[in-house]
């Protein structure tokens, strides 16, 4: 692993492996609809290393956001399945 980028340069530890990749897995979850909110990494039962996004303000305004914005989706829905769809009935 030491003659690959970035470990090249920096030493592969739990952490340092954990912090390059969670951007990678983050990006993979988002792009499927998901939200990558905590990672664990382990050795050992009694080694690991956990990276989280709970205490990130922006992470946590983002996830307000998207809520906000699911919300309204599900209440256009109920509202297109009660009244009908204005633009097709108009």
């Amino acid at each position: 692993m030491n003659e690959f980028e970035p470990f090249d340069r920096i030493t592969p530890t739990l952490e340092n492996i954990s912090e390059y990749f969670i951007g990678d897995i983050s990006n993979i979850v988002e792009n499927e609809g998901g939200r990558l909110i905590r990672m664990e990494s382990s050795e050992t039962p009694t080694r690991s290393y956990v990276l989280s996004y709970t205490n990130d303000d922006k992470f946590i305004s983002d996830l307000h956001m998207k809520k906000k914005l699911s919300e309204m989706r599900i209440a256009d829905k109920i509202t297109e399945g009660i009244l009908g769809n204005p633009e097709k009935n108009g």
